[in-house]
């Protein structure tokens, strides 16, 4: 009678007669659903291969990519974020290579308690639902990705720019000409952006289209004027002092703006970042431009 064997190794079973009585305890090991669960929770790929210790250095591994987000300032720049990113897809990339290639050499492997479906839904819930938002919790993420759906700050953001954001701006003092995100006075679900330019405790106006602050004439480097015409509303302002704790903001389209003019002041507490840099834009000669 003949014999049907498996590669040996770690978690293999043994040899077994042909005719006998299935072993329940065996399973094969599938290389594509190795590399898929991995998609799940950092490690559990090698947990499907029955290699807890590697799997758990994995897992740490991956959540360990939280606090370092956090804590440095590695993604505040362009090239700083692609480093990071790159750095993570190649990580990624030999873990799932890592689970594949251990399942197929495995092949059959002796079944474990935890190889079994529902643990490993049971872990990527508790990883998805409980574990990763305390990590995010007690080691908020730095930066933030926004998409430009408006012209109010052209030329300096075009619609359909994609920009990253600093978050941990919220805790730092505001400074003219900051490019601000903000939550909208006028509605609190939605979110602007526009140029810092007055703040508080300044006296702000407006003639005929050029900044004065504190009765001088801002240099204004950002304005982009495109109509001649003169609108009272929109190219005259003021003269008003700047609330405290409050900051007075403008497109940088001047002309076709929904800003500080109409609407009033923003609230040091509704300050949500301040924009960084393009990550992507339609023109791409522009991605990775510093945003001044």
């Amino acid at each position: 009678m003949s014999l049907a064997s498996t590669e040996g190794g770690a978690g293999t079973i043994e040899p077994r007669l042909e005719g006998s009585a299935p072993d329940t305890t065996a399973g094969k090991r599938h290389p594509v659903g190795a590399a898929l669960i991995t998609f799940l929770a950092p490690g559990l790929g090698q947990l499907y291969n029955a290699q807890p210790k590697k799997a758990l250095a994995i897992y740490l591994i991956g959540l360990a990519a939280l606090p370092v987000l956090s804590l440095t300032n590695m993604v505040f720049t362009f090239y700083g974020a692609v480093f990071f990113l790159i750095v993570g897809l190649t990580v990624l990339g030999f873990v799932i290579a890592d689970a594949a290639k251990n399942a197929k050499r495995l092949g059959i492997i002796t079944l474990q308690k935890y190889n079994r479906w529902w643990v490993y839904v049971s872990i990527f819930l508790v990883h998805a639902f409980f574990i990763t938002p305390i990590f995010e919790y007690l080691f908020p993420r730095p930066v933030k990705a926004y998409k430009i759906p408006s012209g109010g700050m052209m030329p300096t953001l075009q619609i359909g720019d994609r920009l990253i954001v600093d978050l941990t701006y919220a805790k730092q003092t505001p400074q003219r000409g900051d490019v601000l995100v903000f939550v909208f006075p006028e509605d609190n679900s939605r979110e602007f952006l526009q140029r810092l330019i007055g703040l508080p405790g300044e006296t702000v106006e407006i003639k005929n289209k050029k900044v004065l602050i504190n009765g001088q004439e801002l240099p204004d480097p950002w304005a982009v004027r495109l109509n001649e015409d003169t609108l009272s509303t929109r190219d005259n302002f003021g003269p008003q002092i700047v609330p405290q704790g409050q900051y007075f903001v403008l497109g940088d389209n001047r002309d076709n703006s929904y800003d500080s003019r109409f609407w009033g002041y923003v609230d040091r507490s509704s300050i949500k970042g301040k924009a960084l840099y393009l990550y992507w834009a339609v023109d791409k000669g522009r991605i990775g431009t510093t945003i001044k």
